[in-house]
């Protein structure tokens, strides 16, 4: 029997709404606000309904200006999320909570969200370990290329070339965790 009251969950990272930096290390982008409209607009093109979760992973924004994004989102703090702008969010209901790293049950498997790739979980490899921080690959390379070796680890990043710049869906991810897998033993 289908289910009709199923509401989807996503997962994102490191739009850096507001950040002057992260355009230098985004060239598609001539200006923040050309790149803080075009992340506001992959969003609310994948997230539709405003009662679905959104798992943030961390350094979300900058400035206290409004947020215009669909969903519930929770946010997982990153190095740039400053206390006054997490308070801001919440405050002004453009978050619905802030965590330091959660885990979570969805869709029969265990994932631990945090904003930086956590090497405490390296050896459990029944996890699903998300994060944001790394753009990619394209930066912190050195620190973390620990990951490389661990497929359960999925950056959820916008700057990843297999969001396309989006949020994407749990089962997105489970099936991102699993290719990783499969590359990792061949």
């Amino acid at each position: 029997m289908a289910r009709h009251d199923f509401i989807p969950t996503f997962m994102t990272s490191d739009t850096h709404k507001d950040h002057e930096k992260a355009v230098s290390f985004r060239p598609r982008f001539s200006n923040v606000e050309e790149m803080n409209q075009y992340h506001e607009d992959r969003h609310n093109d994948v997230v539709k309904n405003p009662n679905s979760w959104v798992y943030h992973h961390g350094d979300m924004g900058f400035k206290n200006r409004p947020l215009k994004l669909t969903g519930k989102i929770i946010l997982i703090r990153g190095n740039h999320d400053s206390r006054p702008y997490i308070n801001y969010l919440l405050r002004e209901g453009h978050i619905v909570a802030c965590f330091d790293q959660l885990v979570k049950k969805m869709h029969g498997r265990t994932f631990v969200m945090s904003h930086k790739p956590d090497p405490l979980w390296k050896a459990r490899s029944e996890l699903i370990c998300t994060h944001g921080h790394l753009h990619g690959g394209n930066h912190h390379d050195d620190e973390f290329s620990w990951v490389r070796d661990h497929p359960n680890y999925v950056d959820v990043g916008v700057d990843c070339k297999w969001t396309k710049g989006a949020p994407v869906s749990v089962d997105e991810v489970i099936q991102r965790e699993y290719i990783q897998s499969l590359n990792r033993v061949s």
